[in-house]
C-alpha cells in the first residue's frame, strides 16, 4: 500500500509540475501578444500569422526528411 501510494504521489507531483509550466506558457504567450497588439496591430499580424506556418511546417518538413535522408543515402551507396 506505501508502494502505490508513493507512485500516486510521484504522479501528483510531476503533473503538478507539468500543469503550472503549462499554464507559464500561456500566460507569457497571451502577454506578448497583448503587448505587441499594444506596440503596433499591424506589426503583430506578421508573427501571428507566421509562427503557426512554420509549425505546420517543421512537423510535416520532419517525416519528410527522414525519408529524404534514407533516399540520399541510398543513392550514394549505388
Amino acid at each position: 500500500m506505501t508502494r502505490i501510494k508513493d507512485d500516486v504521489d510521484k504522479v501528483w507531483m510531476v503533473a503538478g509540475f507539468i500543469g503550472s509550466l503549462a499554464l507559464e506558457a500561456i500566460v507569457v504567450t497571451v502577454l506578448s501578444i497583448v503587448c505587441m497588439v499594444r506596440i503596433n496591430p499591424l506589426l503583430t499580424l506578421v508573427p501571428v500569422c507566421v509562427v503557426p506556418l512554420i509549425g505546420y511546417l517543421r512537423c510535416t518538413w520532419k517525416t519528410n526528411w527522414a525519408a529524404f535522408t534514407i533516399r540520399s543515402a541510398r543513392r550514394l551507396r549505388n
